[in-house]
């Protein structure tokens, strides 16, 4: 039963955390003002543009990345049936380094693309 309360007050925390970076910000977008803004009904036409293609998108990004991170610590620490298996202690960080530092000095050679980067890491 203390999980189940744990791990609902972790869920809520994130949910008003998201809903407090689309909230705040330069500009102050109100919870009020969302319906209207995500139905184009506003007075300011670039709050639509800032919450949906600025806010929405890295609140998204930063939920999933925390979670692909998690569940790739939780992967590591039971595949290697170690509580300090990590991506340092494995090297993993060391290689991601490498692969990056030799993509940004090779002058992008695998692709014109943006992601090549995040590829090699």
């Amino acid at each position: 039963m203390p999980n189940r309360i744990t791990l609902l007050l972790l869920l809520s925390l994130l949910f008003l955390l998201a809903l407090t970076d689309l909230w705040m910000g330069t500009v102050n977008i109100s919870p009020l003002d969302w319906p209207s803004i995500l139905m184009g009904r506003d007075d300011h036409p670039g709050w639509r543009d800032i919450l949906v293609e600025i806010r929405l998108p890295r609140v998204l990004t930063g939920i999933l990345a925390g979670a692909g991170l998690a569940v790739s610590g939780l992967l590591m620490q039971s595949l290697f049936r170690n509580p300090l298996a990590g991506p340092d202690v494995l090297g993993i960080s060391s290689g991601a380094g490498l692969m990056v530092a030799l993509v940004v000095l090779g002058g992008m050679s695998l692709g014109s693309a943006y992601w090549t980067t995040a590829l090699a890491a």
